[in-house]
């Protein structure tokens, strides 16, 4: 009695198998509720005859706009996606946000180009970096974006607010 017997390999692995199951369907239904979280987060979108984008979540005021392309914006932080294609600018933009978040960082810069080099000379990050500012697990704790003042890129960069405390 008391005597504990050694797992044979074969459960060894049927447990880890077992185990590693179970970590895949956490982590799906983790995605599923950050989907669902940023379903609830709904943004307004303009877009000015000169090319700049201006959004912001429904609950937030027009004149935060203002404040985050106006003289005294600053970001110190900056995301330059120059040279990535899509699906790396989906990625770094979105694992940039969540990181700025988590350190409490409010305003950020995403530089995403304005398609100079692109194939046809058309740019895709913007709209990339929009997707994710609007559609993403990430966008409950994006307050509003815009294109950044000239002194800061103009067309070719986005200023984005965050509200790291949501």
């Amino acid at each position: 009695s008391g005597q504990v017997a050694p797992i044979s390999e074969e459960e060894r692995r049927e447990r880890a198998a077992a185990a590693e199951r179970a970590d895949q369907a956490e982590r799906a239904a983790r995605a599923r509720l950050d989907a669902l979280v940023a379903g609830a987060a709904r943004f307004f979108v303009d877009r000015d005859t000169d090319g700049a984008v201006y959004g912001r979540r429904s609950d937030v005021a027009d004149r935060m706009l203002d404040t985050i392309t106006g003289p005294k914006i600053a970001p110190r932080v900056k995301l330059d996606l120059h040279g990535q294609d899509e699906a790396g600018a989906k990625r770094e933009t979105l694992r940039f946000l969540r990181e700025q978040s988590e350190r409490g960082v409010r305003d950020v810069l995403i530089v995403h180009g304005k398609g100079l080099h692109s194939g046809g000379g058309i740019g895709v990050l913007e709209s990339v970096v929009m997707r994710v500012l609007t559609e993403s697990p990430i966008a409950p704790k994006v307050v509003a974006f815009a294109t950044a003042p000239i002194r800061l890129g103009g067309l070719g960069a986005m200023v984005v607010r965050l509200d790291p405390a949501r």
